[in-house]
């Protein structure tokens, strides 16, 4: 049986500032992904943190320039 669980993707830059949160809703268990349209952020580097039931998995995105 599948139970819901809480989501929660959020971004924010490297000094702590909240950007945006991409993601906050329930799922259910599975394989997911995400597509995330940078256009409107600045090159550099980001913190994604990824929360689900309230268990954090924190990684580094790098957007650069074209």
């Amino acid at each position: 049986m599948n139970c819901a669980c809480r989501v929660r993707l959020d971004v924010t830059t490297t000094d702590g500032k909240p950007l945006v949160t991409l993601l906050d809703e329930n799922r259910s268990e599975g394989n997911y992904t995400y597509d995330w349209n940078t256009e409107s952020i600045a090159p550099g580097m980001y913190i994604c943190a990824l929360v689900v039931d309230g268990k954090p998995t924190v990684k580094q995105a790098v957007k650069v320039s074209r």
